[in-house]
């Protein structure tokens, strides 16, 4: 099947250019931003799984020192747009001065933002340390130097862990591209700027079901970085790159050894 280039056109019209040109690279654009499209869907049902651990974890850790309804307590310095999300969660719920409703339904209806903020320096001295007594320390690998120790996140490094889910949260949620541009058949894909998969799995069936291929999902802003430097020293002063109107440009002789060759691609 060649790449549709009228799908594309549409897809143009139908968002905006602007938008598209993320893919334009590609010599579908159309199927890379369908897949995007999926790949984002999938993020999204695990994010939502970290956004309903992580309001939790705050609750549990909070309310008993600041009352079930902690979030309407005046002891937290809780700034204007935290008000203002606890009132559109208080507003969705139907509550009236005369019908209050459970602080779980309330809790529900906070938004992401709402949690994301709620690590920032405004809360260190009232929300963070209950929050931190609820972590489970991680141990650090010690040197010739020194022990091996054990060590609980601070804000910063906290909130930094938080921060990656949060920010692909809302590039997948408005449908942005997550992929960066390969120039390359190297098996790694960077998406972001915190995310990596490494391996040899492709998305066809012979790779999930025969070859036993594996691919390693790693979110760590250093290895993502680290890829990225690899990928500008390594692999794009030798490649070649393909564009959009070359590939369409392609003569009849080379499309029909192409189509040809993907009748055996099953069995390749």
């Amino acid at each position: 099947m060649m790449p549709d280039s009228t799908g594309a056109s549409n897809l143009e019209t139908w968002f905006s250019s602007e938008r598209m040109s993320a893919y334009n690279f590609h010599p579908d654009p159309e199927a890379l931003y369908v897949w995007n499209t999926r790949v984002t869907k999938c993020f999204l049902e695990d994010i939502q799984h970290v956004e309903v651990l992580l309001r939790n974890c705050v609750d549990k850790a909070v309310s008993p020192r600041y009352g079930e309804h902690w979030y309407n307590n005046s002891a937290i310095p809780f700034t204007r747009e935290a008000k203002r999300a606890v009132a559109k969660a208080l507003k969705r719920v139907g509550a009236t001065k005369d019908k209050m409703p459970s602080s779980g339904q309330v809790i529900a209806e906070l938004s992401f933002d709402f949690w994301a903020y709620l690590f920032t320096s405004n809360y260190s001295s009232t929300i963070w340390p209950l929050v931190r007594k609820t972590l489970i320390a991680t141990p650090t690998a010690g040197t010739q130097s020194s022990r091996s120790s054990i060590s609980v996140p601070s804000l910063s490094d906290f909130k930094d862990e938080v921060d990656v889910a949060y920010h692909l949260r809302n590039r997948c949620a408005h449908h942005e591209p997550i992929i960066r541009k390969n120039r390359q058949e190297e098996e790694f894909i960077l998406i972001d700027d915190n995310v990596t998969v490494i391996g040899s799995s492709n998305m066809d069936e012979r790779s999930f079901a025969m070859n036993m291929e594996i691919s390693l999902l790693i979110v760590d802003e250093g290895v993502t970085s680290s890829l990225y430097d690899l990928e500008e020293e390594a692999y794009v002063p030798v490649v070649k790159e393909l564009n959009i109107e070359q590939w369409r440009k392609r003569s009849l002789k080379q499309k029909y050894l192409e189509n040809v060759c993907r009748l055996t691609s099953s069995l390749l």
